[in-house]
């Protein structure tokens, strides 16, 4: 008996790609979210291709980045979270300045890399609940919520694998 490739594709296992593979490859930026429109590309800032793939470095426990501002890294972290949605889809408690900027941050940019990853987009519900400013949950088992620096009560309740911090408080 032969398999069609039809069949083949549906065991075959998916490739597994780095963060900033996954970035180039499904990520693409609209003029609202940064000044480079178009698709994600490592040449345009190769320093942020070392950061998003140490984010999946196995044994990984805590990460600390000194950088500059304004370089990017903000929107090659939105690609990791992208990336962790999509590959690997635990639990995610995202730590911003207060919760009045962190729910702005989601709107204005958290949700729309998950509504406009094409993706990421198959992955979404569509339940209104599951995409709020304050928690996002997809169809995988995928669950980020937000957190605010300052604020024990809002990291308390969920266990979670991962927590990247954009507040040093």
């Amino acid at each position: 008996m032969r398999w069609s490739e039809e069949v083949k594709n549906i065991f075959r296992p998916r490739e597994r790609l780095r963060p900033s593979q996954w970035a180039q490859r499904h990520r693409f930026l609209k003029q609202d979210q940064s000044a480079r429109t178009g698709p994600w590309r490592n040449e345009a800032a190769p320093y942020l291709k070392g950061a998003m793939d140490i984010t999946a470095r196995p044994g990984l426990v805590a990460l600390n980045i000194c950088k500059a501002t304004q370089i990017g890294f903000s929107e090659a972290m939105r690609c990791v979270l992208g990336y962790w949605a999509d590959y690997e889809p635990d639990p995610v408690g995202i730590t911003l300045p207060d919760e009045k900027k962190g729910k702005d941050i989601v709107s204005r940019r958290i949700l729309p890399l998950f509504r406009e990853t094409p993706v990421l987009r198959r992955l979404m519900t569509s339940r209104s609940a599951d995409a709020q400013r304050g928690q996002i949950r997809l169809r995988n088992g995928f669950l980020l919520s937000l957190m605010w620096s300052g604020s024990p009560s809002s990291m308390a309740p969920d266990p979670m694998r991962r927590v990247p911090n954009a507040e040093a408080d």
